[in-house]
């Protein structure tokens, strides 16, 4: 395998990454907007609902979003 072509599948690999976490990020957000909890988001995203709230929270769109997860 040529350089040119690894480093190419890196890059390639790389921006794939960067899309599925936007795509992730927008789910996240459409899921708060619908009122789901940060349990249930952590839940499919095999984390806890506070390290959900710690990576997405930033975006939440409801009006508590600066504080800690507590039920939702």
């Amino acid at each position: 395998m040529q350089q040119t072509n690894v480093l190419s599948g890196i890059r390639e690999a790389h921006e794939q990454v960067q899309r599925n976490e936007q795509e992730v990020a927008r789910r996240v957000a459409a899921a708060r907007e619908l009122g789901l909890s940060w349990s249930a988001i952590g839940s499919e995203l095999g984390v806890s609902k506070q390290a959900a709230w710690e990576r997405f929270g930033k975006n939440d769109p409801h009006p508590n979003r600066g504080q800690p997860p507590e039920e939702n």
